[in-house]
């Protein structure tokens, strides 16, 4: 019997006070594979409106279908089926075609309706889409594109470093001839410039603008979600301490693999930045110049009209059971994918945590408890873990909760301690240490899980570490009464999603054995679905394995679960 893992998320819009402020929620339903299979919206008027429904797979993961939602016209004042999208693939899960049934200008865009709509080179890049009419796309040594040519006199330049960290985007229309048909953006790091102009630089709360006219630099904060979706952005103009309606600047919400609702809070407002406002989904930045309409996200390309990749997974060998084209394993609320080569689900403090080892010991150094060796030789108390992170990079918080202290301090450099109240009534203080700077977040302000609390540095007594040693210092302590100076230091590692054996080297997950199957049982698949004999065997294998390491199974009733002959 199938059963299904649902997943329910409430939006609360603050619409303007003409019309009070409205609740919808979503109700996300999945196959026995966690792959998501519809979404219902209930609440309001938005009940149906944004649905989901329909959405089918292929033995390797590919969307076969799907009926999705939404709004019809630009404005957003009708409401329907806004897609009803048919993918049709090749023998090696290349998208050949895909086929709206709906034959709606909003969503995906069917501008083709003969023949293949794409083409790829030999490495599987696509470098041709009728539906967009991109003629031909060119890509470098690390499978970024380099060129993007649409129709005749158009397109879109990319400059990387040799690490393929982007520079600078070009934008040429009609041939770059007359005025205002050039539109160059740099990027220097965190800060973004247009045309050798300023535009913003990012911060731990969102950005801050360069306002041409006063001069002057200026804040703007967002509110993320889970998965990093950038879902309000505001200002404090008056500096009054409160936000009215007019301050609000961007407000966003998301369908299924990530297209943006429509229909309600058009917040239409010149206090923000429109280059930092393209910033949406996932955090990263929405290329829709030329009716590109993609996500740029490091290492790929992504198309949320379709719900996958244009280019194939760098990491693809890790994920064999899966077509190396689908996005986030086809669970896109509950995993994310920040950088294109693997997703993963929140709770860890950086992607793939790796333990630092420190010469001479035993064991890893970066390990919690009696690890590290003094000058005499003995093992002396390291009251965390050291999580390799190289300078810069953002450090994710484990748990959600609120500040609880701040600073610079001898030892740790710069640090930030988030407390949290557990569900067993205790009180969890998790510290962040050795951070580039001081963190921006206020004492008491409210943290989620995975949200960034700061970036990695060499301060404190990491300021001499070698470059392969770069981390971050994270402790935990627990306390019964709710206070930091009786709390107990505890295992950090206990809190992290990845799990790590007693030497501090990650658990890679294996397969729970299951019995052998005589080849007779096989049934014999055809050429054109690629499947070896033991694929579905493998895949059997892997959805046991994901139950079995899976957190969501131990509060969650209705999550598949193997046979007991199986586990």
């Amino acid at each position: 019997m199938l059963r299904y893992r649902n997943f329910f998320l409430c939006r609360k819009t603050s619409q303007k006070k003409a019309t009070g402020v409205h609740f919808f929620c979503i109700r996300y339903p999945y196959d026995a594979l966690n792959r998501i299979t519809g979404a219902a919206s209930t609440g309001n008027s938005f009940t149906g409106r944004y649905d989901l429904s329909n959405v089918t797979y292929d033995k390797n993961g590919n969307i076969l279908a799907l009926t999705r939602g939404g709004h019809l016209d630009t404005n957003a004042t009708s409401f329907g089926v806004m897609d009803d999208l048919r993918y049709f693939y090749d023998a090696g899960n290349k998208l050949t075609s895909v086929d709206d049934k709906a034959q709606n200008t909003q969503g995906f865009k069917d501008g083709n309706t003969s023949g293949d709509d794409y083409s790829y080179d030999v490495n599987g890049n696509m470098i041709s889409d009728k539906n967009k009419g991109i003629t031909n796309i060119t890509y470098n040594h690390l499978n970024l594109p380099k060129t993007v040519s649409i129709n005749a006199n158009d397109y879109i330049t990319y400059v990387y470093d040799a690490a393929g960290v982007k520079q600078a985007k070009y934008v040429i229309r009609n041939g770059g001839i007359g005025p205002g048909n050039i539109t160059a953006t740099k990027y220097a790091g965190n800060y973004i410039y247009e045309n050798n102009v300023l535009q913003f630089f990012s911060t731990s709360e969102g950005y801050v603008k360069y306002n041409q006219s006063s001069q002057k630099f200026e804040y703007v904060y967002q509110m993320k979600d889970h998965l990093g979706n950038v879902r309000l952005s505001y200002t404090d103009t008056d500096a009054s301490g409160d936000i009215s309606q007019d301050e609000i600047i961007q407000e966003n919400h998301y369908m299924p693999f990530g297209l943006k609702m429509r229909g309600f809070n058009n917040v239409v407002n010149s206090n923000g930045n429109s280059v930092a406002e393209k910033r949406m989904f996932g955090g990263k930045e929405y290329n829709e110049e030329l009716g590109l309409n993609w996500y740029d996200i490091t290492a790929r390309n992504y198309d949320p009209a379709l719900g996958r990749w244009m280019n194939v997974d760098p990491q693809s060998e890790k994920f064999y059971d899966q077509s190396p084209f689908n996005y986030a394993l086809n669970n896109p609320v509950f995993f994310i994918d920040p950088d294109g080569e693997a997703p993963f689900w929140f709770g860890d403090p950086v992607k793939n945590p790796k333990i630092r080892s420190t010469k001479g010991s035993g064991r890893k150094g970066g390990m919690f408890g009696m690890t590290r060796k003094n000058i005499k030789g003995q093992k002396k108390f390291h009251n965390g873990v050291d999580i390799l992170a190289p300078v810069g990079t953002p450090i994710q918080s484990i748990k959600g909760g609120t500040v609880y202290s701040k600073g610079t301090h001898k030892k740790l450099g710069n640090f930030v301690i988030i407390k949290t109240v557990l569900n067993n009534g205790s009180t969890l203080f998790t510290a962040y240490a050795h951070l580039d700077k001081p963190t921006s977040l206020k004492s008491g302000a409210k943290v989620k899980e995975g949200s960034i609390v700061g970036k990695a540095g060499k301060t404190g007594n990491a300021k001499d570490v070698s470059k392969s040693e770069e981390h971050v210092h994270i402790y935990t302590k627990v306390s019964t009464n709710g206070k930091y100076k009786t709390a107990k230091f505890v295992n950090p590692l206990q809190f992290f999603s990845t799990k790590f054996d007693s030497n501090g080297n990650p658990i890679i997950p294996k397969p729970t054995p299951l019995p052998e199957i005589s080849p007779g049982t096989v049934q014999p698949v055809s050429p054109g679905n690629q499947l070896c004999a033991g694929c579905e065997r493998k895949k059997r294998e892997e959805q046991i394995r994901r139950y079995n390491n899976d957190p969501a199974r131990l509060f969650d009733n209705d999550y598949i679960r193997p046979n007991k002959n199986e586990n």
